[in-house]
């Protein structure tokens, strides 16, 4: 028996050691086509692979190199590198195990990911030999990217994910993270749907590039077509923003969140954009929906309405005070504007931001009126000033055009043609402010009987208000 056992125990060493020695000389590119076909059968598209090899070190396995999957002849994704490491003793059982999945140098556009999540379309009555003969208990990837192709980010990584299977109760978790660890993502099942945490710091995301986040906490539920964020946390440029956010895909890509804001520092926030124009302590609620084709183009068409509060800033560039004394046709430019509160109802579309119901208020002046903002630069609007003379209250309504970088101001014709007479009639300074509120209420009576412009631009006022 004892010889049995020896002899045995020898041949079992030296089976082990020929297959060790073999194993990387099998003509494994034999099988490339057959597996290229079982793949792309698996996921509808077309598959091709460079090189396979069995390897034995570090561990027992096939690898496989540079993988491109394709459909209809659109490119879909990429993989530098797949091992796979099988479970040795499983082989030879009614369920082969893969122990490990390795993937590197994964490329694929967000866009693209849905393809690879498909539902369960098993029947729970199936028996045990029609159910899947192969299970892989983790899958794991690095020095992975998404395609963004966005301004002048081309790919967002580099990425690394684990993803781990129960043998019985199928997805265990998923975790995921950008490798210099600013940005993590947890996945676990929370019944029928999936949990979801992200965590980050230090961090700029897919949809706001230029602007860092210092920290973020997102607690929501991946359900088949769509992503609810109940709670969101962030804090970023010494404020702080909470709010819920959901994304659809069940059609297009589709976001609707509510956020509400308490003291950001809006200057730092603006001069991250490049826009040096306003600075304070900015606070509001707002709504942000956008849709797209492509999650990455979810920042081009993005909405926000809301109302805004600014205290304790400064407008750049415009000296309202200034303006209000002129009376002449000459723009003014430069100066600033210090104030203890500014308002008003915002509303930014891809293309224009309107200020409505703008309020600014000093010690020295209070300012009320509508600005438009076109093509994120281009000013054009009218507001009143009201300032504190020596002869009583001046009101002055003021003509706002130029560029956001370059404001322009000076009263406007109508309150020009009142100031003069008022001056001529009454003598300067209390002639001057009658007759400038004159001519604003002129200018207001003739508003009534305006011009087909006139009732062009209410029209665009009342579809900005809805």
């Amino acid at each position: 028996m004892k010889k049995l056992f020896k002899y045995s125990l020898i041949g079992l060493v030296s089976l082990i050691i020929i297959l060790l020695v073999v194993i990387p000389f099998l003509p494994a590119d034999t099988y490339r086509s057959e597996i290229e076909q079982q793949v792309g059968k698996a996921l509808g598209m077309d598959v091709k692979l460079d090189e396979l090899a069995f390897v034995t070190i570090p561990q027992p396995g096939l690898a496989i190199t540079n993988i491109t999957l394709a459909e209809k002849g659109r490119h879909i994704a990429s993989v530098d590198s797949l091992r796979l490491h099988p479970r040795l003793s499983s082989l030879f059982s009614d369920t082969p195990e893969i122990r490990l999945m390795k993937l590197s140098g994964i490329r694929i556009r967000p866009n693209d990911i849905p393809r690879f999540i498909k539902p369960d379309e098993s029947d729970e009555s199936q028996s045990g030999s029609e159910q899947s003969a192969l299970f892989i208990q983790k899958i794991s990837a690095d020095h992975s990217y998404l395609i963004v192709e966005q301004g002048n980010l081309e790919q967002w990584g580099p990425l690394s994910f684990e993803v781990d299977f129960h043998p019985k109760k199928g997805f265990k978790s998923l975790n995921l993270e950008l490798e210099e660890k600013v940005f993590r993502v947890s996945i676990k099942p929370d019944g029928d749907d999936l949990a979801i945490k992200i965590r980050a710091s230090e961090w700029s995301s897919l949809l706001f590039q230029d602007l860092t986040i210092d920290s973020l906490v997102m607690d929501g539920h991946i359900f088949s077509d769509r992503l609810h964020f109940k709670s969101i946390d962030i804090a970023a440029y010494s404020g702080k923003a909470k709010g819920n956010l959901i994304l659809d895909w069940s059609d297009l890509w589709r976001l609707d969140s509510q956020v509400s804001v308490t003291s950001l520092n809006l200057g730092n926030l603006l001069k991250a954009k490049n826009n040096h124009s306003l600075d304070g302590s900015a606070s509001g609620s707002f709504t942000l929906r956008s849709y797209a084709n492509a999650v990455a183009s979810l920042a081009d068409n993005l909405e926000i309405r809301g109302d805004l509060l600014v205290q304790n800033g400064h407008i750049y560039e415009t000296d309202l005070e200034k303006a209000a004394r002129s009376l002449s046709k000459e723009w003014i430019t430069g100066g600033q504007t210090p104030f203890d509160k500014f308002s008003t109802r915002f509303n930014m579309l891809p293309e224009k931001i309107t200020l409505k119901k703008l309020f600014i208020q000093s010690s020295v002046l209070a300012a009320n009126g509508d600005l438009k903002i076109i093509s994120q630069k281009e000013l054009n609007g009218e507001i009143s000033v009201g300032l504190n003379d020596p002869t009583g209250v001046l009101t002055m309504p003021l003509m706002i055009s130029g560029t956001v970088d370059e404001p322009q101001v000076r009263p406007t014709d109508a309150a020009l043609a009142g100031g003069a007479v008022g001056t001529a009639v009454l003598g300067p300074g209390f002639g001057t402010a009658v007759g400038v509120k004159a001519g604003e209420v002129f200018s207001k009576i003739g508003s009534l009987f305006g011009s087909d412009e006139d009732e062009q631009e209410t029209e665009e006022k009342k579809k900005d208000e809805q």
